[in-house]
């Protein structure tokens, strides 16, 4: 696991059908692919999702008065954190569609 990232449940899956012809003593085939990757996030848009840290501690010291420390809440682009963490949005936690042709013989 890399830090600073949760674990996401991601399942691939890939799909072949193989259409062949004997044409003299040789085996010619056209084989039709598709892949489906991260297929759970096609079933669901939370599904497949990795998360990653907004800040491991919500609170800042703003300053210390007397020994007396005042706290300000901790922001992120700009705005409060309202969260730990945050939906990583990249191709590794989008569903996507591979088509294949090959041709064998």
């Amino acid at each position: 696991m890399v830090p600073g990232f949760l674990s996401s449940h991601r399942v691939d899956m890939n799909f072949q059908q193989e259409l062949f012809k004997n044409i003299g003593h040789y085996r010619h085939s056209l084989i039709f692919g598709a892949s489906v990757l991260n297929f759970l996030n096609l079933l669901s848009h939370d599904w497949g999702i990795r998360k990653q840290y907004v800040v491991n501690n919500p609170l800042r010291v703003a300053n210390v008065t007397n020994g007396v420390p005042a706290y300000t809440m901790a922001t992120f682009n700009g705005d409060l954190v309202r969260s730990s963490f945050i939906n990583v949005n990249s191709t590794n936690t989008t569903w996507g569609l591979q088509l294949s042709l090959s041709y064998k013989f």
